[in-house]
């Protein structure tokens, strides 16, 4: 995404909403009926791989400022510069569920936390009309440039789960993903530094994704899938002696 910083944008819903953690006791929650809440976060990581800083995209979130308090205690796996643990600076998207205790009252526990360059802008996506019984998760490949465009000619299908298979509607799946990412701009990670161009796995999700909705979900459009079924937000760097810092958690 002077003025603030551009709020990131998902394409599809699930484009790359990957879900949150928990660590230690739940912060209290500043929104009791906010059930659950992707905050997006830009973060500066030290050599050792703590978090030096954690700024939200949106401050206005519900939840901010308990996804502040949860970044701030994760530790990433270094970025390195020829082998060696550097500082570096990426994007946190953090999944936080609010849980009711015992007391009546209701804590924020954090479900997923995965990193990776900034989502600034998403292209337009227009769902592909291939039955309304369908739904699917494909996962497109692709480079990302110096300016931070993606580089068309790189685009690949790495996976695709469909609820219904179909070679037809797998086809428009990809070219709505592929779309969408030929119009997108992304904000790349920083490896002591230096901008990193990047090679990324983006996940898009249709409909309510590849898997049977549960019961009493059957008839509604967009139900959200289980997050262990989302794939992760992968970004792996294209310059050899730099490697990106890491950090991909889910709760048990």
């Amino acid at each position: 995404m002077a003025t603030a910083p551009p709020r990131p944008r998902m394409a599809l819903a699930a484009c790359l909403a990957l879900l949150l953690p928990t660590l230690g006791a739940a912060a209290d929650a500043p929104v009791a009926q906010v059930r659950a809440e992707t905050i997006f976060l830009r973060v500066s990581v030290g050599a050792d791989g703590h978090v030096l800083s954690a700024t939200p995209f949106d401050d206005h979130a519900a939840m901010s400022g308990v996804a502040q308090q949860y970044a701030s205690k994760l530790v990433f796996t270094p970025a390195k510069r020829e082998g060696r643990p550097v500082p570096a600076a990426t994007c946190l998207t953090v999944r936080l569920a609010a849980e009711p205790r015992p007391d009546g009252t209701f804590g924020v526990k954090l479900r997923r936390a995965i990193s990776g360059p900034c989502v600034e802008a998403v292209g337009k996506t227009e769902p592909p009309k291939v039955g309304r019984d369908n739904g699917a998760l494909v996962v497109i490949g692709a480079r990302l440039r110096a300016d931070g465009r993606v580089d068309e000619d790189s685009l690949t299908l790495e996976s695709a789960q469909l609820r219904v298979p179909s070679s037809f509607a797998e086809a428009r799946y990809r070219e709505a993903a592929e779309k969408s990412l030929r119009g997108s701009r992304f904000k790349l990670d920083t490896v002591d530094g230096v901008p990193v161009p990047s090679h990324v796995s983006v996940p898009f999700q249709f409909g309510s994704g590849p898997g049977k909705p549960k019961p009493g979900e059957e008839g509604k459009r967009g139900a959200p899938p289980p997050e262990s079924s989302l794939p992760s937000w992968n970004a792996t760097s294209l310059l050899p002696t730099l490697e990106l810092a890491k950090l991909d958690y889910t709760a048990d």
